[in-house]
């Protein structure tokens, strides 16, 4: 079984707890819980959900209802917090409650996006209207919906400028039409300017890391776009990023950060990024450190994390070559009967 949970303020003051066990063998939830705390610290569970069976397909879910819950049978292939919305009628006020409730935490949800790119996807035609998934297969299809946003736009030829070597002109499309002209395909290419010479790259030549990067880039504007989801763009924005650095020289690493930095900022966007680069590491400055994780394995096999700054050697390793050297030389690494804190412990903090 594999257990996740989320947890969302509101602007009220409000929190909603979402806690989920998941069944990997038949892809159902076996079990799922939705919890409001108010601000004057009472409590109530919106939704107790429960599978029936294995592999039965039906869960019973307990919705809150002022008095004593009432039940109602949805699929344990979906979450029960998304069937509620339709599905539990707002004819009292406990109930709307529970929908308001519902909507709220599925709207942080919505918020987050796992981006994985993987560069092989992204050098072929795409079709227009093709929505964002984590492997950026999409990254034509979005950079074309930019378009219509002039802002978006020249934002996107501005970080794809910034990032690559030669001197970037435009970003255009080759285009793929039907026989009565009707275009459905696109892919996206650069219109580059090296050495008094013009000259278009298309996708599929592009180099691993100018299409990942576009990718985060593009995803970044693009989940800002009213168009993003069916229900419009979040009220914030997670992009979780793995690997950022991939495909990307080390001498790009503070260009990169400065760049994402600012996008995030300026957008209201969390960003979120795994890597192993050290040189990634080093271009970071001193105010982005609170914000680094370290991820390791204790004795037991078992993943561990903590920040950065919480190290028992955090002044030595800042002062000295930096973050990145000390990685590289295995200075990061938990001393010996030193026990390294626990997930639960470092987001309870």
């Amino acid at each position: 079984m594999i257990s996740v949970g989320c947890t969302t303020s509101s602007e009220a003051g409000q929190k909603l707890d979402l806690k989920i066990t998941l069944d990997p063998t038949t892809s159902e939830i076996v079990s799922e819980k939705l919890v409001l705390t108010r601000n004057s610290g009472g409590t109530a569970v919106l939704i107790d959900s429960s599978r029936q069976a294995r592999g039965s397909g039906i869960s019973d879910a307990r919705v809150y209802s002022a008095g004593a819950p009432r039940t109602y049978h949805f699929l344990s292939s979906r979450l029960a917090t998304a069937q509620a919305t339709t599905k539990v009628p707002q004819d009292t006020q406990a109930r709307k409650l529970v929908v308001q409730c519902c909507l709220e935490a599925l709207g942080a949800l919505k918020g987050a996006f796992l981006l994985d790119p993987a560069p092989s996807l992204m050098r072929d035609y795409v079709r227009i209207g093709t929505v964002p998934d984590r492997t950026g297969r999409s990254l034509s299809a979005m950079a074309y919906e930019l378009r219509n946003d002039d802002e978006a736009w020249q934002r996107l030829l501005g970080l794809v400028s910034g990032l690559i070597e030669t001197q970037v002109e435009q970003l255009t499309f080759s285009e793929g039409r039907l026989p009565d002209d009707r275009l459905v395909d696109v892919m996206l290419a650069l219109d580059e300017v090296a050495g008094g010479k013009s000259f278009t790259v298309p996708a599929r030549l592009m180099s691993d890391g100018t299409l990942r990067y576009l990718s985060i880039v593009a995803t970044l504007l693009f989940l800002r776009q009213p168009q993003s989801t069916p229900l419009g763009p979040p009220a914030r924005t997670t992009l979780v990023i793995e690997e950022i650095e991939n495909g990307l020289f080390p001498s790009q690493g503070a260009q990169v950060l400065e760049l994402l930095r600012n996008e995030a900022s300026t957008h209201d966007v969390t960003l979120l990024a795994t890597t192993h680069s050290p040189a990634l590491l080093d271009a970071m400055e001193p105010a982005d450190h609170r914000g680094v994780v370290i991820c390791e394995r204790d004795n037991s096999g078992r993943s561990q994390l903590r920040r950065l700054v919480d190290h028992p050697r955090y002044v030595e390793l800042v002062s000295g070559a930096g973050v990145g050297q000390a990685l590289t030389r295995g200075k990061l690494r938990p001393e010996p009967n030193k026990p390294v804190r626990s997930i639960a412990d470092i987001f309870a903090s």
